[in-house]
């Protein structure tokens, strides 16, 4: 287990026929989770240790998930896809009990929900 940010990296290329290709990025750290499509040429190489891209690989399956929804409710796949990464990024681990973007940065993450919640007792009273 790596004891900081950045220091190792899941990387695979992932293809959703429909919509692109896209270079998944997940840090073994933080379990943080990024996902890139422009431009992505994909050249096919026989893997080092297989192994290895597990993490990356259970993360392509929650983004066809993902597609395959949005597809089948004909909403736009980038809107959804970024939705997920960013509930992927934000929500606590069981594990950990902290956000994968909190592991990360080293700050807690503040989302809509938190500040709902904090400033919806002031406007109360």
């Amino acid at each position: 287990m790596p004891t900081r940010a950045w220091q190792e990296l899941a990387l695979d290329f992932f293809t959703a026929k429909e919509c692109a290709t896209f270079l998944v990025i997940v840090v073994y750290y933080s379990r943080f989770i990024t996902c890139r499509s422009k431009n992505i040429r994909l050249v096919r190489t026989f893997p080092y240790w297989k192994q290895m891209n597990g993490l990356v690989n259970r993360q392509n399956q929650g983004i066809l998930r993902t597609l395959r929804i949005a597809k089948v409710l004909k909403q736009d796949w980038r809107k959804a896809l970024a939705e997920y990464v960013y509930i992927c990024n934000t929500t606590p681990r069981s594990v950990t009990g902290k956000s994968s973007m909190e592991l990360l940065t080293g700050r807690p993450v503040t989302t809509t929900g938190d500040l709902l919640s904090t400033y919806g007792s002031l406007l109360e009273s």
